[in-house]
């Protein structure tokens, strides 16, 4: 979702405004994992949510290979706000940092470069997430996002 300037400054302020429940069931660590190919590419995904009262941090680590091409372990930490309304949880993205690689082979720098920009810029350039909580119990977490992905994200560490 985009929003101009000036409306998106009022509600970060509202976010900032608004108190968390100090009894929230969302506090703590959450993750998941999923595979999916896109094209000639396989990825997998692992996911980490860590929330602390009133702020977040999502930590993404991936593995992506397309024939002798593969990048292992390449890592992103986002860190912003959130607030949750009954069912409804909304992240707001200050800032997402790439931590690093594990392993690279046949990556050639340019398109290492630009597969960095391309998922950072995923998460910069729309910077609020809004997600549906369906379920959240037993220690499982369901949310479905604005394009009707549904996530389900088990209790972590």
């Amino acid at each position: 979702m985009r929003l101009f300037p000036a409306l998106r400054a009022l509600f970060l302020l509202g976010l900032l405004s608004l108190s968390l429940q100090a009894g929230d069931a969302l506090l703590g660590s959450w993750q998941t994992q999923r595979e999916f190919s896109d094209g000639n590419e396989m990825h997998r995904e692992v996911e980490r949510l860590r929330f602390l009262p009133g702020s977040f941090q999502f930590t993404l680590k991936a593995d992506i290979e397309e024939g002798r091409h593969q990048v292992k372990g390449l890592t992103f930490v986002a860190k912003g706000l959130w607030k949750r309304e009954g069912e409804l949880l909304v992240l707001f993205i200050q800032q997402i940092e790439f931590q690093g690689v594990e392993e690279s082979h046949g990556i050639d720098p340019a398109s290492y470069r630009s597969l960095i920009k391309g998922i950072r810029g995923r998460y910069l350039n729309d910077p609020i997430r809004i997600f549906h909580i369906d379920s959240e119990k037993d220690g499982v977490l369901t949310m479905k996002n604005g394009n009707g992905e549904v996530k389900r994200y088990r209790r972590g560490e």
